[in-house]
């Protein structure tokens, strides 16, 4: 296997590391190179809450300790006033639409990472937060509202970043980079197609044989449903957390390319594809067959792949 050849000069990124690209004033001039770690090393966990505000465009990295603080502030006060507005709206729902949008939050929530420590159990405070989260923003961004699915994007950010406020705003980081949410339609755009007419051109390119026996069962196939999953959330459901969170954070870094998501659909076919081409499975059994392979993919040689 053909290895990046800048694989394994970088280690996790440590306090040390993260400390030394700081100047004095808080800010970093050397954002490349950072992002450059953290795409091929990821981050230590407990160097997340303060990294990733950054990584999902929160904090620019330019900024001094306290320009953080200002921006910090102003943002807790702008969602002070949407959990106002948003509670009014609730307390006063009249409209059927919100009503279901509540609904559907509260049934995704309570089904959501139960089995994690920090989400665990009855009348776990966090539960709520999420809901709290996810309802604001809604209202706030109407034309999105809520999809099944989100919750799973935010459960970690919750997790890591155990702030509601500051939570909310990285959300709002991850909803806005829209080659990796791609649940619902921006500006006219059909942003899970778009995805996939180029995942569909990197196969021909990288993986020919594949997309040729795709290509050869019709135009359902080539709908490519069995990645439909692995790019929704991100590939949550398809690795252990540490390997999700590396993946996470190599696509938040934007280091080379913002289709970061779509070389690992590329890496999993390659490497996991030969079977679908040697069994000449149909397009109901491709689907099953790569459904069966969650949690049990080799996330290291994918990564490198």
């Amino acid at each position: 296997m053909e290895l990046d050849p800048e694989e394994d000069l970088y280690e996790r990124v440590s306090w040390d590391f993260w400390k030394s690209y700081k100047n004095q004033d808080g800010s970093i001039d050397d954002s490349f190179t950072m992002r450059k770690a953290i795409y091929f090393a990821t981050i230590d966990p407990t160097l997340r809450k303060e990294i990733w505000p950054f990584l999902l465009r929160v904090y620019p990295w330019a900024s001094t300790f306290e320009q953080r603080e200002i921006i910090r502030n102003d943002i807790f006060i702008e969602y002070q006033k949407i959990k106002k507005q948003s509670y009014s709206r609730m307390k006063n729902a009249l409209k059927t639409s919100w009503i279901n949008i509540e609904n559907a939050i509260i049934k995704d929530v309570i089904r959501t990472d139960r089995c994690k420590p920090y989400f665990a159990g009855d009348n776990n405070p966090n539960i709520d937060t999420m809901k709290n989260i996810l309802l604001n923003y809604a209202f706030a961004y109407p034309e999105i509202s809520y999809i099944q699915g989100m919750s799973d994007l935010l459960a970690p950010l919750l997790s890591t970043i155990h702030d509601e406020s500051d939570t909310y705003w990285c959300f709002v980081g991850l909803m806005q980079q829209q080659t990796l949410f791609v649940c619902t339609p921006i500006d006219g755009r059909n942003l899970m197609e778009i995805n996939l007419n180029y995942l569909r051109e990197l196969l021909k390119l990288f993986v020919p044989d594949f997309f040729m026996h795709i290509a050869s069962l019709g135009s359902d196939a080539l709908e490519l449903m069995f990645v439909h999953r692995w790019i929704l959330l991100c590939y949550k459901r398809e690795f252990p957390e540490t390997i999700t969170m590396h993946i996470w954070e190599a696509c938040w870094s934007h280091y080379r390319t913002s289709y970061f998501h779509l070389f690992i659909a590329v890496a999993i076919i390659s490497i996991y594809g030969n079977d679908v081409i040697e069994q000449c499975l149909p397009n109901d059994e491709i689907l099953l067959y790569f459904s069966s392979l969650a949690m049990h993919l080799d996330g290291t040689i994918i990564l490198k792949k």
